[in-house]
């Protein structure tokens, strides 16, 4: 069978993520630009006899697996059709680094046991989904016996509690997926965050997605989050999954609290740093709690502060220690296999 460029641009890339590389990286230790790297991934740009033999060693990877012909039909990537963006299929871009969050997901659920739910969510299907969310939130709050009006620390650790496993990628430059969740029949679920969005941007997604795992997890097919630009139209379990994000990261009792004397831009902005949370995020739970009208969150949205910078990691797929250990895994055999890494919970996502 012939190998054509595309397949051997493939098999580099997934070599890469094995090997917690990006582009950049590669491109360095091999002496190119990044962009060439990146065509030769997307099968654009041939790669020489003497360039194989180097990304051979330094990816790790044999010769002959980088010259494997893709197979036409993939049983993980039919599985990754599971994801679509709310305008569509995910790229496929995107399909090498939710294949390997598929396959790390597997190996994990293969060794877990069963998880139960916490019973949190009675009666609120019943409900609207602004009430349902906020609600859903305090319960959460409650549950995890995090006080009704303090800041989110350690993200990973508060989602181990509940029974999910946390993962990080560096997606594709131009990719828009915030981040995406899987459940599987014993009901183990894995959340992915992009680890290349702000870290408030993070901060939303795992609780955007924890909203789905405790109200939608009877869903078949999994919506990627789409990050900033949301394209299509929102559900109802998505606006219901945002309300319940906002109210977790910023209880209403926090925005009284800090605007007690008045409106000041300073002072939310010094409730979005403390708190973990975006500008846009403030402003739209601001406005869903009528403390702002559209008028005044137009205004405001133009005082946007600088984008916060992505997490300094330089692996792409890392689980809490807390989690690695309730699973009683085995880091350094892991590793090997899946470019895996246990970090200190706090660290995943602050």
């Amino acid at each position: 069978m012939r190998v054509s460029d595309k397949d051997i641009g493939y098999n580099i890339q997934e070599a890469r993520y094995r090997q917690s590389l990006s582009q950049a990286q590669l491109a360095e230790l091999l002496g190119v630009d990044r962009s060439a790297i990146s065509r030769i991934e997307q099968g654009s740009r041939s790669v020489t006899a003497s360039e194989l033999s180097v990304i051979s060693k330094l990816l790790n990877c044999p010769v002959v697996e980088l010259l494997k012909p893709r197979p036409t039909v993939s049983v993980k990537a039919s599985r990754s059709n599971l994801f679509r963006f709310r305008s569509g299929p995910v790229s496929p871009e995107d399909q090498a680094v939710l294949s390997w969050f598929l396959t790390l997901h597997d190996s994990l659920s293969q060794v877990s046991d069963s998880c139960e739910t916490p019973n949190v969510t009675r009666n609120l299907a019943l409900r609207a989904d602004t009430e349902a969310g906020e609600l859903l939130a305090r319960r959460i709050r409650k549950h995890l016996g995090i006080p009704p009006n303090e800041p989110i620390s350690g993200f990973s650790g508060l989602l181990t509690r509940l029974g999910l496993a946390v993962f990080g990628a560096r997606f594709p430059s131009k990719s828009r997926v915030a981040g995406c969740m899987v459940v599987d029949e014993k009901r183990f679920a894995s959340i992915i965050v992009n680890y290349n969005q702000p870290r408030s941007r993070q901060r939303f997604t795992l609780a955007h997605e924890l909203a789905h795992y405790l109200m939608d997890r009877e869903l078949r097919t999994t919506v990627c989050d789409a990050g900033w630009e949301r394209p299509g139209p929102r559900s109802h379990m998505e606006y219901r999954a945002d309300v319940f994000a906002s109210a977790l990261l910023l209880p209403r009792q926090t925005i009284q609290a800090y605007l007690a004397s008045g409106f000041i831009l300073d002072s939310l902005a010094e409730m979005e740093t403390s708190y973990g949370i975006s500008h846009a995020a403030a402003l739209a739970r601001l406005r869903a709690l009528g403390i702002v009208n559209d008028s005044t969150v137009r205004v405001l949205k133009k005082m946007t502060p600088p984008k916060g910078e992505t997490t300094p990691l330089n692996y792409y797929r890392v689980l809490s220690q807390s989690m690695a250990k309730r699973l009683r895994m085995d880091e350094s055999a892991l590793q090997d296999s899946l470019a895996f890494k246990a970090i200190p919970d706090k660290e995943v996502v602050p």
